[in-house]
């Protein structure tokens, strides 16, 4: 007689991953960076016209994607790229994060943009995104999103299949980031809760995860300031006065490091 077997380990791993939909536009937003921008979520551009074509692009390091129509283009968060769109470049945007643990994006160690013809892909979220069906254009977002997501990561090998592993034993300075990061946190504030010497930590921390405790603090710290900043009528000078920066012209600072991008050219291009 056939044994039932029990996977509990994959619906418990499936249990936490966390899809959080930020962004969802469509039409044409002209914008060059002449510098490299990096933002907290990963950004899925789905072209449908180009009429200008190799004038528009997205290049990050050595490479370059053409803005093909039909193709869905792919920036991994936290990843510098350039991005160049004129007024009659036409696509889909749509901005998330995807997390195993608070705070761990699965595409977090990507190096890399991609893109795709997913010509049927493309079509579909044009005609959903003026559905007024919104519990369905919801539901069936989620799923393009997380189809194409499988495609991303079953056709890489840059998001480490133990990812979540490496970070287990970190629970509890996960969650604690998560509840409360400021710029006042520091590595020996996250070294206590791991019950760890400041070195111990950051040399395991580092070892086992593949960044830096002090790094990944700076993306968490961006992160939530990026949440922040896209609330309503929230000014930078609350937001850095919320995260405790000493100053707006230090928050400011931090800000544009980090992403390459000012607050304010950030408030104007992704909030709602």
């Amino acid at each position: 007689m056939a044994e039932l077997r029990n996977r509990d380990e994959i619906y418990g791993l499936s249990n936490r991953i966390s899809l959080t939909l930020t962004h969802f536009a469509k039409g044409a937003y002209p914008v060059f960076s002449a510098t490299p921008q990096a933002l907290s979520v990963n950004r899925m551009l789905g072209i449908f016209e180009n009429p200008n074509g190799a004038e528009n692009f997205i290049r990050c390091g050595d490479d370059k994607l053409p803005l093909i129509p039909g193709t869905v283009c792919f920036i991994p968060a936290y990843l510098p790229a350039q991005v160049r769109l004129d007024d009659r470049a036409l696509f889909v945007s749509i901005q998330f994060s995807l997390e195993l643990h608070s705070g761990v994006e699965l595409f977090s160690m990507y190096k890399h943009i991609r893109s795709e013809y997913r010509p049927e892909l493309v079509a579909r979220l044009v005609e959903i995104f003026d559905s007024d069906r919104q519990l369905l254009l919801a539901v069936e977002l989620r799923k393009h999103v997380f189809a194409f997501v499988y495609d991303m990561l079953d056709g890489s090998a840059e998001t480490p299949p133990d990812l979540a592993a490496r970070f287990a034993p970190y629970a509890a300075v996960l969650d604690h980031i998560a509840a409360r990061c400021t710029a006042g946190m520091r590595v020996a504030e996250l070294a206590k809760i791991a019950r760890m010497p400041r070195e111990t930590f950051t040399r395991r921390f580092t070892a086992d995860t593949g960044i830096t405790p002090k790094r990944f603090l700076d993306r968490q710290l961006l992160r939530r300031a990026s949440e922040l900043l896209r609330r309503p009528h929230t000014t930078a000078r609350e937001v850095a006065a919320e995260l405790e920066f000493s100053s707006e012209f230090v928050f400011s600072r931090f800000f544009r490091k980090q992403s390459g991008l000012s607050p304010g050219l950030y408030r104007r291009q992704y909030r709602p």
